[in-house]
């Protein structure tokens, strides 16, 4: 999962009073998806579950279609029917997932029920990335489409922002430039290792340019 929710990149919006970060996909859904490929998964006479990543979207696919017994409409009503009782105990023990039955509604809710593509040999979720974030997310790996950023790298974008106002935030520069803080984060240790930035003793110091 830690490699996934890396790869599910977002963007930090902030506001006056609030601060919030989308994702190209819910990550709660995200989850859900994978531990329900995990549990449901016919490990004996199927494949390994696998998780796909797109430009567009992430799948999720588990084999062995519905468990016997289990129609599709309890699968979408949360109607549990895992086929690996044994691995279910161990997610819960883990606290990585509940008996409740949320799983497959939440992620429903969130992208429909076409969001699955269920055959009798396999169980396919499709998660489409939130174009917004996509957007934003381009607009940040492509610098020359910002009219103010033109032919720009990021690096030199929060250098001359630094020129601006010493005493910039992270995220301040994540609201500016459209992407997370961690990433503004990663780009100042690129900084720092290339001798452009001067370490700060705390958050409240001004940042320090050096030639």
């Amino acid at each position: 999962m830690y490699r996934l929710e890396a790869e599910n990149r977002g963007v930090t919006e902030i506001s006056s009073t609030t601060r919030s970060t989308k994702s190209l996909v819910d990550i709660d859904c995200l989850r859900e998806a994978v531990y329900n490929a995990l549990a449901h998964n016919d490990w004996l006479n199927g494949g390994v579950p696998s998780v796909y990543v797109y430009n567009d979207r992430i799948e999720i696919i588990s084999y062995g279609g519905l468990p016997f017994g289990q129609t599709e409409e309890n699968f979408f009503k949360g109607i549990s029917k895992p086929r690996n009782e044994d691995f279910i105990r161990i997610l819960r023990d883990l606290d990585f997932a509940e008996r409740t039955g949320h799983g497959i509604p939440q992620i429903t809710d969130k992208y429909g029920k076409k969001t699955f593509d269920i055959t009798d040999s396999f169980i396919l979720a499709t998660l489409p990335y939130d174009s917004d974030v996509v957007s934003k997310l381009n607009q940040n790996e492509h610098p020359d489409e910002h009219p103010e950023f033109s032919n720009r790298t990021r690096e030199e974008i929060i250098v001359e922002l630094i020129k601006t106002n010493p005493y910039v935030t992270y995220d301040e520069i994540a609201l500016k430039l459209g992407i997370s803080v961690a990433t503004v984060r990663r780009t100042f240790v690129s900084l720092r290792k290339k001798g452009l930035v001067a370490n700060r003793i705390n958050q409240h110091d001004k940042w320090t340019l050096k030639n």
